[in-house]
């Protein structure tokens, strides 16, 4: 039986919540405006684009801004709504990125890797009597670079550590064990390639890993609840923005 979504069980618990209170007016927030050539600018007019690969990776880019430059796309979306369908499924997402990844946690290790994934436990890392090649992922959490680089059903086939160097070393993934300790013993400051097989096509994938938390270490990313824990507390405070600073936005009434 597939796994239910831990994500998507706490974002439904929060949206309970959420319908359980009165609306919240956005709160006295400063007006800051983006500079005439911030690429946020263009970045988000692509999220509007025909091109369904322009708009992915408009996402992934708009998904590394700073909170300063989130509510100065704030400031932009109040003067060019009413927004395209495509910009409005994404935002929420970015949102949510965005604040969580810029929001402070305890290390569980100075330095030690994290990507902040969960993959498919399909029992076997054999299709036959051939060995896979790769672990395919499931979810990817809100706040680290998985949920910005990666997308759910991706396939990680090799961990390229040190790209573009002499140094640089190929891993080949053929189990968690393997992605675990290629990934945990690079250290954040190093930037990783990740080979991905993503809708029949294999890709390189840049990414820069955040540190593992305390409270999610190597064996409780295994164990649903310290998981849920960790999740729940996060994403209410960034739903909280979300629905305080954004969704009033996005209301048909509005202009």
């Amino acid at each position: 039986m597939p796994r239910i979504s831990l994500v998507a069980i706490v974002l439904a618990m929060l949206c309970s919540f959420a319908q359980a209170q009165p609306a919240t007016a956005p709160s006295t927030q400063a007006v800051i405006e983006l500079s005439p050539n911030s690429p946020v600018r263009a970045w988000f007019a692509e999220l509007a684009s025909p091109d369904a690969l322009v708009r992915d990776k408009a996402q992934t880019q708009l998904m590394g801004m700073s909170r300063e430059e989130l509510w100065g796309l704030r400031s932009l979306i109040q003067r060019t709504r009413p927004l395209a369908p495509s910009q409005v499924a994404a935002l929420h997402d970015i949102v949510i990125q965005v604040v969580l990844a810029n929001e402070s946690y305890d290390a569980a290790v100075p330095n030690k890797g994290f990507i902040g994934v969960r993959w498919q436990d399909n029992g076997s890392t054999a299709i036959g009597s051939a060995p896979a090649r790769g672990i395919a992922l499931d979810e990817r959490l809100p706040g680290f670079p998985g949920y910005r680089w990666l997308r759910d059903g991706d396939v990680i086939r090799a961990v390229i550590i040190a790209p573009g160097t002499q140094m640089e070393q190929p891993r080949q993934i053929s189990d968690a064990d393997s992605l675990k300790g290629a990934v945990s013993s690079e250290s954040v400051d190093k930037p990783l390639v990740l080979v991905v097989l993503r809708q029949g096509q294999e890709i390189r994938v840049p990414i820069r890993l955040s540190l593992l938390p305390k409270d999610l270490d190597r064996n409780a990313m295994n164990d649903p609840g310290p998981v849920t824990a960790f999740l729940a507390s996060r994403l209410q405070r960034a739903e909280q923005c979300w629905q305080e600073q954004f969704a009033p936005l996005l209301r048909p009434d509005l202009s």
